[in-house]
């Protein structure tokens, strides 16, 4: 049951979001990204063949697109981040993750993103994104076995 450390990057489509609001106001953010985590991993197989990881590291991201619906005492108007919102395209920080993979390839993990960047242009105002990820997944190694074996 020995580890190994070692690099992991996971391009990937991510949809990040929030809700706020009280009374009559109501607000609806969600944003679409391309994100790039590069973390450093630790991995350590188990008896029954399959395997942990667990790491942390940088991430970047492009929002590929973005909205926000704002709901005042019934009326509803929706609008894009980026033109109309004064929202910032790029977003970098942290990211920490654990995984579980079966010995078949698919995968289960949870991951948690504290974001560095400030996402809006308008001075004085900071909003950056933290979120927290339920990840289910197949190897594509395994998908390319799979593959040749027909």
């Amino acid at each position: 049951m020995a580890g190994s450390l070692f690099l992991w990057a996971n391009p990937q489509f991510i949809r990040k979001g929030g809700r706020s609001g009280s009374g009559n106001f109501k607000s609806v953010i969600g944003i679409s990204y391309l994100e790039l985590p590069l973390n450093i991993r630790y991995g350590m197989r188990t008896p029954t063949g399959g395997r942990w990881t667990a790491g942390f590291g940088p991430y970047v991201a492009y929002a590929i697109g973005g909205s926000t619906k704002t709901t005042i005492n019934g009326q509803s108007t929706k609008a894009d981040l980026f033109t109309n919102g004064g929202y910032n395209r790029f977003d970098a920080g942290l990211t920490f993750g654990a995984d579980y993979w079966l010995p078949s390839g698919l995968y289960v993990g949870l991951t948690y993103d504290l974001g560095l960047t400030n996402l809006l242009s308008r001075s004085g105002v900071s909003t950056k994104n933290r979120s927290i990820s339920l990840n289910v997944g197949y190897s594509i190694r395994k998908l390319a076995a799979l593959g040749k074996k027909k």
